[in-house]
């Protein structure tokens, strides 16, 4: 079975506000899944949901055939799911070193959470070069490779990801897209939220476009890259 995230009738509020209807979407092994939408669409809650971070109150979402609806943020870490938040929160004070051991807080094996910091700067040669930094002092692109750094330290199985590009130079916008095509190819597993549409759905298998927080178009990438309504309503042309 290839399936890894299977998300059903999803129901999720903020308090009183309802804000996912009934949506629906499935995450398979070694794919890029893309969410897409206008603002206020409820593309975050859906991730935000995924790791317990938001009410469901109904549908469910399970992770390789396990009900994981509700389920405690910190255990979402613990069975495999790691997490890129919006707006690279980095721990601006400690080092690049620190907040990527901050990362592996579950693994109380020193030399294995050693191993893992090694692992990701073989991914990302410049967080090395700059490990004894503050991450404060980092630019804007290299705090998201420390927090995609951050989100691989318990080597999970599935990385999502909450609009990865927001606020990037278009140099770095390329470099951190050219990095999740290298963790895809590596075997691992993308779930991501994104503004940059037409981006995010030039690299995803699949892809979801919600509206009000339903399910208004899905297909591979390249299907909804050239669906001409999908280009008109969240891609900004024909």
């Amino acid at each position: 079975m290839n399936r890894l995230l299977k998300i059903s009738a999803l129901e999720s509020a903020y308090g009183a506000v309802q804000v996912l209807f009934g949506v629906d979407m499935v995450v398979d092994k070694s794919e890029i899944v893309s969410i897409i939408g206008p603002n206020g669409a409820g593309k975050s809650t859906v991730i935000k949901s995924v790791i317990g971070l938001v009410d469901v109150r109904a549908g469910t979402i399970s992770f390789e055939g396990n009900n994981i609806t509700g389920i405690a943020t910190h255990r979402a870490a613990a069975i495999g799911i790691g997490y890129v938040p919006q707006g690279r929160i980095v721990f601006s004070q400690l080092s690049v070193t620190e907040n990527l051991e901050l990362g592996a807080f579950l693994q109380k094996d020193s030399q294995l959470r050693d191993h893992a910091v090694e692992a990701v700067f073989d991914q990302f040669p410049r967080l090395k070069e700059r490990h004894k930094q503050a991450a404060g002092n980092l630019s804007g692109g290299e705090q998201q490779m420390l927090a995609i750094g951050r989100a691989l330290m318990m080597q999970p199985k599935l990385v999502i990801l909450d609009e990865p590009s927001l606020g990037l130079s278009p140099k770095f916008v390329d470099l951190i897209y050219d990095k999740l095509l290298e963790l895809k190819s590596q075997g691992l597993t993308l779930l991501m939220v994104e503004q940059n549409a037409a981006r995010a759905l030039e690299l995803s298998d699949r892809g979801y476009a919600l509206e009000l927080g339903c399910n208004r178009y899905t297909g591979t990438g390249q299907e909804l890259l050239v669906n001409e309504e999908v280009r008109k309503m969240y891609l900004g042309g024909s």
